[in-house]
């Protein structure tokens, strides 16, 4: 099957609200993870997140194949499609975030990204990095290095 349907059957089932949409959703991701990534499927991948989505564990086994991407390409992408998922994936979001910043390389590229977005795209990011840091994750040291890598590419603390 061509890479463009078996992203449509994803996008189609996303929501994995009923068996069938598990089943297409598990087949389509089976046969597309077969083939080699190509960092010009990455947005469409991202798209494929809902926060409304019933059954997350599909979209977590999505969540490593995405990763596997290049990292430019993939840090990129999140960046470039944060504007368009503010509304349907923020969850999804703060943990595309909380893992690029957990990642030894990818916040240097995040970095470097974030200098030249425009205000209004730096503070989309900066509110995603806000409740990210507001959030109790019950472990000390997590969220003071989630603080520590936040400001790093904000360039200030939040």
């Amino acid at each position: 099957m061509e890479i463009e349907s078996l992203i449509a059957i994803l996008m189609e089932n996303r929501l994995l609200k009923t068996e069938e949409e598990m089943s297409k959703f598990h087949a389509a991701l089976n046969e597309l993870m077969l083939i080699p990534p190509d960092e010009n499927w990455l947005p469409n991948l991202f798209r494929v997140y809902s926060d409304a989505a019933r059954n997350t564990p599909p979209l977590e086994v999505l969540l490593r194949y995405v990763k596997s991407f290049d990292k430019s390409a993939f840090v990129r992408t999140l960046v470039d499609i944060t504007p368009e998922l503010l509304e349907s994936a923020a969850e999804w979001l703060r943990v595309f975030y909380i893992g690029t910043l957990a990642d030894r390389v990818k916040p240097m590229y995040l970095r470097d990204l974030y200098a030249h977005l425009s205000s209004q795209h730096q503070a989309q990011i900066r509110q995603i990095f806000l409740t990210m840091a507001q959030t109790n994750y019950y472990d000390s040291a997590m969220e003071q290095a989630l603080k520590e890598d936040i400001a790093y590419v904000v360039g200030e603390s939040v």
